[in-house]
């Protein structure tokens, strides 16, 4: 199985600790699609690295429900480059992820990390669902990809939205333990927890999505978590810490204060 995800600038603090994860629990280099990684950051970078040109697309948002999502449309295009090329299985995370113990996943074709019952909102495509930061391939989607990318292309979706709405033609999110099937395809639902986890508290691969990845909190985390600390509450700590620092410093009082967008 490779470990294969996509970067750009934005996220090079992030993808060195990623590649060292994997190379440390699985003695392999991580595939990179550089999707706008300067030169410099690229010859820093220890993995396999495929640039790959991408409609811009991806950094913009889309609103639902008056939250802005990241679009993050380039995941189809990356998936569909790396089947044209490669024959193994692979497990595609988001640049933010950290592998903390190895997961090991053969028993079926596509795995897709969806919320625990209790978070479920199949209405809402966009973020009541699944997290696309995590997906499993056993073997070359190509009907998947094709619709994936077709509604990425379509605007009003982000890749979360179209992938959710696709696969909900057959697949029973309220069933995650039983192997569900789309167009000759195993599923397998896959617990955020463990393996998508952006709670940062029990996964074997850790999520920092949305602020968990920014600059001003992305290396505390990871100091907590190398030194034992509690990382979730070390990062609603710094959270509170810099929303207060920025509301002091343009006078706006907390009532009036904007919603931060979501991200992958």
């Amino acid at each position: 199985m490779q470990i294969m995800t996509a970067c750009d600038s934005s996220f090079f603090h992030c993808i060195k600790p990623l590649a060292a994860s994997v190379r440390r629990f699985y003695k392999q280099p991580l595939i990179v699609y550089d999707i706008g990684l300067t030169p410099e950051e690229s010859a820093e970078l220890n993995g396999t690295l495929i640039p790959l040109e991408v409609s811009r697309n991806y950094k913009s948002y889309t609103l639902y429900k008056s939250t802005p999502f990241i679009n993050a449309t380039h995941k189809p295009f990356c998936l569909k480059h790396y089947f044209e090329h490669f024959s193994e299985p692979v497990l595609y995370v988001d640049a933010d992820c950290l592998f903390c113990q190895p997961v090991e996943l053969n028993s079926f074709d596509i795995g897709i990390t969806v919320k625990p019952k209790r978070k479920l909102d199949t209405r809402n495509f966009f973020n009541g669902i699944l997290n696309s930061g995590v997906l499993y391939f056993r073997r070359y989607p190509k009907l998947l990809l094709e619709q994936w990318m077709r509604k990425c292309k379509e605007g009003g979706h982000t890749d979360q939205s179209a992938l959710a709405e696709i696969l909900s033609e057959t697949i029973n999110w309220k069933k995650p333990k039983q192997i569900q099937h789309w167009h000759g395809f195993s599923v397998q639902l896959l617990p955020v927890e463990i393996y998508n986890d952006y709670h940062l508290k029990t996964g074997k691969i850790l999520h920092f999505k949305g602020h968990r990845h920014s600059q001003e909190i992305y290396p505390h985390l990871l100091r907590a978590l190398q030194t034992g600390k509690n990382v979730w509450e070390e990062y609603k700590r710094l959270k509170s810490q810099l929303e207060k620092e920025s509301q002091q410093a343009t006078a706006i009082p907390a009532s009036n204060s904007f919603r931060l967008p979501e991200t992958v």
